[in-house]
């Protein structure tokens, strides 16, 4: 009978132990799915620390996206601070529509379109970077190459007038290109200390800017800061940005192979950098303080470059060509759209086949661009091609091909 009322008694002690037993369970349970929440801290590879990735091509996707998307999506500022991730739901998209709508009383139907097109792209690039940056998953993207994180590129990169200490942790038998190349990236250069003199500025479409294969962020994230600047169509404030630092400018030229381009042959091209040594001395006479002997900055040749595909290409255009049924939208002097009349065979069309032979890679126009002026192509060309063929090879991987180039 003892033993019975100690079995009870136990049983009954269990039994009203059962829910804290629990309680503390639940709670334990909870506290370990939140200690897995990725944060945001945690969510970038430490290996990038070592990186010298262009710090302005790191701010724009770290800080500059955020802020264009700020204005749709005010709940993405929260993705600093606090874990989980918060994500655009369709209650919140009702809310900022009917918010948009109160707010745009007295909006005409192409304005208000224009707003639905600018919230449109918002969307979609707030659901790609908080689904494939931003949380740790199989097919997680790395946030700088933007390739599937099992094949980020990063670590082989190299990048020009930079150390790339990097090489000697994550490259364990670097190849004789490849030291060339880090060797040729390491030497000092005089034009190291200048402002640049020639700047790819890419018009770029939005979807473009999520491809994998886009080899426009491989440019601007290879090259030094100054060199390479990103905006976005149909992102309100980089079309205003834009507009305000680029148009009307005298030494800004769009690269575009249209009917009425001219040909960027070399006695256009001499004719640019004579204009660009004019106003360069215009520039010098208003500042006294440079003596003869100090040297003197030259104004920046802005080569517009439209990245996208064929078929968003007229879209990117609507932003800039000059039409009287978009006095609203940016506008570009035709006189200044220019063509390049002579390529090479393209690198990428290995990766991405082109349906006419003029069609080539953002990142092999700006080098050939770079050889025409005669400006930055000895500093530039090795790193760019190198990294060039990395992307390729590596896509070619991603896809289970094998590719080897033949030199």
């Amino acid at each position: 009978m003892k033993r019975q009322a100690t079995e009870e008694t136990s049983s009954s002690h269990s039994c009203s132990a059962s829910p804290t037993t629990n309680d503390s369970e639940q709670q334990q349970h909870v506290e370990n799915s939140e200690a897995k929440k990725p944060k945001l801290e945690t969510l970038y590879d430490t290996h990038h620390l070592s990186i010298p990735h262009n710090p302005h091509y790191c701010h724009f996707w770290e800080h500059d996206l955020f802020r264009v998307m700020s204005k749709y999506f005010p709940q993405l500022k929260e993705l600093k601070d606090k874990t989980p991730v918060p994500t655009p739901k369709s209650e919140q998209d009702h809310e900022m529509i009917r918010k948009a709508q109160k707010e745009g009383v007295g909006l005409s139907e192409k304005e208000k379109h224009k707003e639905k097109q600018y919230y449109t792209v918002q969307r979609r690039m707030a659901y790609f970077l908080i689904d494939e940056i931003f949380k740790q998953s199989p097919i997680r993207c790395c946030p700088y190459c933007w390739l599937n994180i099992d094949y980020c590129i990063c670590k082989q990169m190299v990048f020009p007038w930079r150390e790339n200490k990097h090489l000697d942790t994550f490259v364990s038998e670097p190849s004789e290109e490849l030291n060339s190349v880090r060797e040729h990236c390491e030497k000092p250069s005089e034009l190291q200390s200048d402002e640049p003199r020639l700047k790819i500025i890419l018009l770029m479409h939005a979807k473009e800017f999520f491809r994998k294969s886009n080899t426009g962020k491989i440019l601007m994230d290879t090259l030094p800061k100054g060199f390479v600047e990103i905006y976005l169509v149909d992102v309100e404030a980089h079309e205003i940005e834009f507009k305000e630092k680029y148009y009307g400018q005298e030494l800004t030229y769009l690269l575009f192979p249209s009917e009425d381009a001219l040909d960027l042959d070399q006695t256009l091209v001499e004719q640019i950098k004579q204009k660009q040594m004019d106003l360069s001395k215009e520039m010098w006479k208003d500042q006294e303080n440079y003596s003869t002997t100090n040297k003197r900055p030259m104004k920046s040749i802005n080569l517009i470059i439209v990245d996208s595909t064929w078929q968003q290409a007229k879209h990117v255009l609507k932003a800039l060509c000059n039409k009287k049924d978009l006095p609203n939208r940016l506008k570009f002097d035709q006189s200044k759209v220019v063509h390049l009349y002579q390529q090479k065979e393209p690198i990428f069309n290995l990766l991405r086949k082109q349906t006419e032979k003029d069609r080539t890679s953002t990142l092999e126009c700006a080098l050939l661009c770079m050889f025409l002026f005669d400006l930055y192509s000895s500093e530039f060309s090795k790193p760019l091609l190198y990294n060039l063929k990395l992307l390729v090879v590596t896509m070619h991987k991603m896809c289970h091909k094998a590719l080897n180039f033949n030199d």
